[in-house]
């Protein structure tokens, strides 16, 4: 269980450094850097240690697409979604939206896997979806974008999806790795790559230069090295071996101590605060997903 809290507070942290990157850059150019980076460090790292565990020419026309969607959803959409959100939110309030990922996992494996679904787990969904209305009904922290749905505003949309193709992406690289030996190595370095070009063009063409703001250059690389090695090498990795031993669902669960680092980290370094918002979503979201996982260890679907 330690990897898995030590998992979230890597992930957390990224959310601090995307915040402070964000004034030294375009948010999209410095995601693609970061991204190139880790791609980078984690091909490196598969050709000096697991070069002979997976050949590439093996791979399947099947499975190459499997990685372009891979490639596509947890790295380029999520990401994208993900900071531009993130520019109008705290980085407590943006990490909360992915406690909603075992929410969506249990629901993709209801429709796309037809897994059972007891009154207790439907009640325990219930609980943590509806622990999401105070924060979505809590004032934009940082800036307010001015449109709105309801309850939402544009960011919190963009972080809701972040969640959810996050969650979708994870459920095709435990696919990957239950396929065939990939590397974990290999499948983000290819990832991070293929995905990191897609940010270069959408930075260029609705991205504003220069994309790194004059002199802040040596700060900028500072935190895209940062956020490399700590989200795209070891997280990511981490979070690809974890799924050999673990189930996408225990993993979300534990989603959940990220957002509570995030706001932690938020209050001792950005001057943020936590609102009653923010508690009253802790509080019914975190009884919803004990509810849940409970069950999900009556049925046996996970172990302690």
């Amino acid at each position: 269980m330690f990897l898995l809290i030590l998992l979230n507070l890597l992930y957390a942290s990224t959310f601090l450094f995307t915040k402070i990157g964000m004034n030294f850059s375009q948010p999209v150019f410095m995601t693609g850097v970061r991204m190139l980076i880790g791609g980078i460090i984690s091909l490196c790292i598969y050709k000096q240690f697991y070069y002979r565990r997976t050949d590439i020419s093996s791979i399947t026309k099947k499975q190459w697409i499997l990685i372009g969607c891979l490639s596509f959803t947890n790295i380029y959409l999520c990401n994208i979604l993900e900071v531009w959100g993130l520019q109008y939110l705290s980085v407590g309030k943006a990490a909360f939206f992915y406690n909603l990922s075992p929410f969506f996992s249990a629901l993709f494996a209801y429709f796309l896997f037809s897994e059972y679904m007891t009154w207790q787990k439907w009640l325990g969904l219930s609980l943590g979806f509806l622990g999401f209305l105070p924060i979505f009904m809590e004032p934009g922290s940082v800036v307010d974008t001015t449109m709105k749905i309801g309850f939402f505003s544009l960011a919190d949309v963009a972080m809701l999806g972040a969640a959810i193709v996050s969650i979708l992406g994870w459920t095709i690289m435990r696919l990957l790795l239950k396929q065939k030996s990939f590397s974990a190595f290999l499948l983000n370095g290819i990832t991070m790559t293929s995905g990191s070009l897609l940010c270069f063009l959408h930075a260029l063409c609705f991205e504003s230069q220069p994309f790194v703001q004059p002199g802040m250059m040596y700060s900028f690389i500072q935190v895209a090295l940062l956020i490399a090695l700590f989200k795209h090498v070891i997280a990511n990795n981490l979070n690809a071996y974890l799924l050999t031993k673990y189930t996408t669902t225990l993993i979300a669960f534990f989603s959940f101590t990220a957002s509570l680092f995030a706001a932690l980290f938020g209050i001792l370094f950005l001057g943020e605060s936590i609102s009653g918002y923010f508690i009253m979503s802790v509080v019914c979201v975190f009884t919803g997903l004990m509810i849940f996982y409970q069950e999900e260890l009556r049925q046996g679907y996970i172990t302690k």
